[in-house]
């Protein structure tokens, strides 16, 4: 269920559904934080996505501590490997 959720908000992002991407991510990263931790890398990702939206929504300030928290996860889970760190890193 959670993966179709993430499915939607990326879906609704690309449609320029920004507010309804924002509740989509923000919805499945509660809930993965929940189930699996905090610094799991699907977390990470999901961090990641959502500060995409913050971004596209014209928020950066709200967008850099969830990127700098996808990075910190990523690079203490894998190291500082550059595909591993390549999607929080583009956003930044």
């Amino acid at each position: 269920t959670l993966l179709v959720v993430d499915n939607l908000g990326a879906v609704l992002f690309q449609r320029g559904d920004l507010v309804g991407a924002r509740a989509a991510y923000t919805g499945a990263l509660a809930a993965q934080r929940r189930l699996l931790g905090p610094e799991h890398p699907e977390v990470a990702r999901l961090e990641s996505h959502l500060a995409e939206v913050l971004i596209a929504e014209g928020d950066p300030a709200g967008a850099l501590p969830r990127l700098e928290s996808a990075c910190r996860t990523l690079e203490t889970r894998h190291g500082a490997d550059p595909l591993d760190m390549l999607v929080p890193l583009k956003a930044l």
